[in-house]
């Protein structure tokens, strides 16, 4: 079980989503989900589903601790896809919740994937 599981290691400036992609595609992990993450995001967007179909999306300049990370990667009509949800922490101690749409790496970033066997993926 352990040789599935990968630890991706960004420096600072590094595009989380693009960086998450392109490592799936080296590794050749056709379905992948993140199981967690330290370190630090800045000039992130993210997008907030709210109750009766309104979108909230917000973009962030400055650095903000990633404290929760979890989402999916797929191999998906000829290309990676992504959908990754985060928590951040604001120094008022509130929480940040939604899907990143794109951020970079405030100094080193570490977020663990783990790749999926399709055959293990059952539809109820």
């Amino acid at each position: 079980m352990a040789e599935n599981v990968f630890v991706l290691k960004l420096k600072d400036d590094l595009d989380v989503v693009g960086e998450v992609e392109r490592f799936c595609e080296k590794e050749h992990i056709k379905y992948g989900v993140l199981l967690g993450a330290v370190g630090k995001l800045k000039e992130f967007e993210v997008v907030a589903f709210r109750e009766r179909g309104v979108i909230e999306k917000k973009f962030f300049r400055e650095a903000h601790e990633l404290n929760s990370v979890s989402g999916k990667i797929q191999w998906l009509g000829g290309k990676y896809t992504s959908h990754i949800n985060v928590a951040v922490g604001e120094k008022s101690f509130r929480s940040i919740n939604g899907q990143l749409m794109r951020g970079k790496a405030a100094g080193d970033l570490e977020l663990t994937i783990r790749k999926v066997d399709l055959g293990k993926i059952i539809e109820a």
